[in-house]
């Protein structure tokens, strides 16, 4: 019976948790998505592809530049808490590793990044600027995601909403610019984006250092020998990552294609919707199962509840998004309100998409990495029949690339999760009570 209490206590405080994170987290998401709306609508086609870039670069320098180092931070400090003492050198090590990553990387990306928005409309000095903003904010962003890991395990989830949230209102304001000032075109965007990522950073570093000693530089033999282990893992694996999450864009762009490039990524802007799924459980409910306890077969079932979850508010966000698809489509203009089976396409692949990432985040928290080689080959796989079998020049054969990209991500996540569980990595043992003979009467 008290057992029986306990757990209807926790399923209350998680409950009541869930929906208050969930509840703001909807308003952020929401107010991007508006953001996201209106640049669809106030750029031209021409500007908007290139907008498209953008993004996929930024997000493609992010992905690599972690190569599971955020989510190491959650599973290290996890087993460290409720001691705090040690995240500080935590911090610092993680921030060494992402800053010497992403400076390769943006040393290799920028010119290429610069080639794309040349192909695709924009002049020399455009293209030199926008890609110089994209890689600063950048390095802002990975900053600021190591200090919002470790709020995550402290659950400091309000000032992580706050921060959020005025992140997302400087964005949209940078967006409404373009209304007096449309000769800004893509720069009122992406300078936004900038700002914005900038006064999150701070704001949680803020926080952060109010809980830490940020200036500790005591770096643990194990823990950094665990953070290396992991990038030597994920770092090959989140290049195919982003092979697979931004291949399309960049294919798009390269082969000049800027009006299905254009139409695709429009279409694809509610996906953030179904990113308010994935949000919930990477800030909320994978740092608690990073720090769960149990037998392989609790371990499991908490993880599949988790991705049932998932699965099921996804549909119903798509059944909502598939009935009302004709008044969705006018809001991105008039350029775009011809797409319905794209946008029947493209957010379809959007609910696969929230069930890759939200069980990619669930099994980084564990530590379960093991199958990682599966994503190179299905990538593989996928961009050459894509590229292939698909007329990449309309706006269908773009969706259908888009929205099946999320296939790989999903096939490398049952791996990673089979392999974990199968190994018993990460998984306390039960304890029983030791059994003495009894001797006989």
């Amino acid at each position: 019976m008290t057992r029986f209490a306990l757990d209807r206590a926790r399923l209350r405080r998680w409950g009541g948790r869930l929906a208050a994170f969930g509840l703001a987290q909807g308003g952020i998401q929401a107010i991007g998505m508006v953001a996201g709306l209106l640049a669809a609508r106030l750029l031209s086609v021409e500007g908007y592809a290139q907008y498209a870039l953008l993004v996929a670069t930024a997000t493609a320098i992010t992905v690599v530049g972690d190569s599971g180092i955020g989510s190491q931070v959650v599973a290290i400090g996890g087993r460290h808490m409720p001691d705090a003492s040690r995240l500080g050198g935590l911090l610092h090590t993680a921030r060494l590793y992402r800053n010497v990553i992403a400076g390769a990387l943006s040393v290799a990306v920028g010119p290429l990044l610069a080639w794309l928005l040349l192909q695709n409309g924009a002049g020399i000095a455009t293209s030199l600027a926008l890609t110089t903003i994209t890689i600063g904010t950048v390095f802002i962003t990975l900053n600021g995601s190591l200090y919002r890991a470790l709020l995550q395990l402290m659950y400091e989830f309000g000032v992580m909403q706050r921060s959020g949230l005025a992140s997302a209102v400087i964005r949209l304001i940078g967006v409404v610019a373009l209304i007096p000032f449309a000769a800004l075109s893509v720069f009122a965007p992406t300078v936004g984006n900038g700002v914005a990522t900038g006064v999150q950073t701070i704001w949680l570093r803020f926080r952060t250092r109010r809980m830490l000693d940020l200036g500790d530089r005591t770096i643990s033999p194990g823990d950094t020998a665990e953070m290396k282990r992991a990038v030597r893992r994920l770092l090959p694996l989140n290049l195919v990552v982003v092979a697979q999450s931004q291949g399309a864009s960049f294919l798009l762009g390269a082969l000049g294609a800027t009006t299905a490039l254009a139409g695709v990524t429009a279409v694809s802007r509610y996906g953030l919707i179904f990113g308010l799924l994935s949000t919930i459980v990477g800030q909320v409910l994978s740092p608690a199962f990073a720090r769960s306890k149990g037998s392989t077969a609790e371990i499991g079932r908490r993880y599949a509840m988790v991705l049932l979850g998932v699965f099921a508010g996804a549909s119903a966000i798509y059944l909502v998004a598939a009935l009302a698809r004709v008044p969705l489509l006018s809001l991105l203009g008039p350029q775009y309100s011809h797409l319905t089976a794209e946008f029947l396409i493209v957010n379809a692949g959007s609910v696969l998409g929230a069930l890759a990432a939200g069980a990619g985040t669930m099994n980084l928290s564990r530590g379960w990495t093991g199958g990682s080689w599966i994503m190179a080959p299905a990538t593989i796989v996928w961009f050459t029949a894509g590229y292939l079998l698909l007329d990449l020049s309309t706006e269908t054969g773009a969706a259908i690339f888009m929205a099946t990209g999320a296939l790989p991500g999903l096939i490398t996540a049952a791996f990673q999760a089979g392999s974990g569980i199968r190994r018993k990595e990460g998984v306390e043992p039960i304890e029983r009570e030791p059994v003495h003979d009894t001797p006989a009467d």
